[in-house]
């Protein structure tokens, strides 16, 4: 079960897939909790929410690779573009300026 682990380049990509899924998990937990605060509780939000996260990658994963050229490059083209982002996010929420559309959030509060 555990033969792959034998090649070098194999154990270095399983631990940065293992680092990095643990750090996307924890930012859409982080986010969907942080949208449930904001919109006082509500569902559909963290619905929309959650919609939003998986649309880019539904939408771009079929010819993600053949605009890059490569499925390598297509990772790494997404890496370089995914941390920035996160970055972004986390400073926007750092510093308040984190809120849900106000029209969104005033209809979910009439619920």
């Amino acid at each position: 079960m555990f033969a792959a682990l034998v090649v070098p380049n194999y154990r270095i990509w399983m631990a940065g897939a293992f680092v990095s899924n643990i750090g996307t998990w924890m930012q859409r937990v982080a986010q969907d909790w942080f949208v449930l605060e904001l919109s006082g509780g509500s569902g559909v939000a963290v619905g929309i929410t959650t919609a939003l996260q998986f649309l880019p990658m539904l939408l771009l994963s079929p010819v993600g690779a053949q605009l890059t050229g490569s499925a390598r490059r297509a990772v790494l083209v997404a890496a370089a573009v995914y941390v920035p982002l996160a970055v972004v996010v986390g400073a926007s929420v750092g510093a308040g300026l984190g809120h849900v559309a106000s029209t969104l959030g005033s209809r979910l509060r009439q619920r």
